[in-house]
């Protein structure tokens, strides 16, 4: 058993996202224009989802973090289902850099800082590396979606582990460790705000619809 079809959206802007900090585990709210991309794709997607919702065949599990449960309010309001969360879903765990600029990162940091950008996929911080959040993501929405019978399965999280996690359940990235991994990981755009993917479940395999995509005329940061 698994979900048909997979909807990945990122959370809506935060004031850290504004000044480009390192967030990860910190539980920052959303800003006001992160409210709004929340509300604005909560009714395109609710439109798009509305004939699965009555049929009791949508499910949306948010990242228990505060970033991605307020993303994930008004969708399920407006689908008239329950969210669910799960840690699981989380974003990177960057320890001691969390909540810095990257100008302080390399001050505080420099070593670390110096083999990060070098491409190294390091523990961060005393917190996790890439490849660690990229297999507990992918962990997470894998365990959602095999709960399902058919259906939709949309998932609320973070920009770099769901990006991660989404290359592995294509069967695009395996394990981790090696620059193979970092390489195809970095030659794809990272989320916006409030943008999803859409998968779909073809010969027991998923496969990438879209990629990246937000209501036409949204609001940007």
């Amino acid at each position: 058993m698994t979900a048909q079809r997979l909807i990945l959206l990122r959370h809506g802007r935060t004031a850290s996202n504004a000044e480009g900090r390192f967030q990860g585990h910190l539980d920052v709210e959303l800003d006001p224009l992160g409210h709004l991309q929340a509300a604005v794709a909560a009714e395109f997607l609710a439109e798009v989802l509305a004939d699965d919702a009555r049929a009791g065949a949508v499910r949306v599990v948010s990242s228990d973090l505060i970033r991605a449960r307020q993303t994930a309010e008004p969708l399920v309001k407006a689908l008239g289902v329950d969210l669910e969360t799960d840690p699981a879903l989380r974003e990177r765990d960057g320890g001691t850099w969390q909540g810095l600029l990257r100008s302080e990162i390399e001050e505080r940091h420099p070593e670390e800082f110096s083999r990060w950008m070098a491409g190294e996929d390091l523990v961060i911080g005393g917190g996790e590396s890439l490849g660690q959040c990229w297999v507990r993501c992918e962990g997470g929405m894998r365990r959602h979606a095999e709960a399902m019978d058919g259906g939709v399965l949309v998932v609320v999280s973070h920009g770099a582990s769901m990006r991660g996690g989404m290359l592995r359940l294509l069967g695009l990235i395996g394990q981790p460790g090696g620059g193979r991994e970092l390489a195809i990981y970095r030659s794809l755009d990272g989320f916006g705000n409030a943008h999803w993917a859409e998968l779909e479940r073809r010969r027991s395999a998923w496969v990438l619809g879209r990629f990246n995509v937000s209501v036409p005329g949204a609001p940007e940061a």
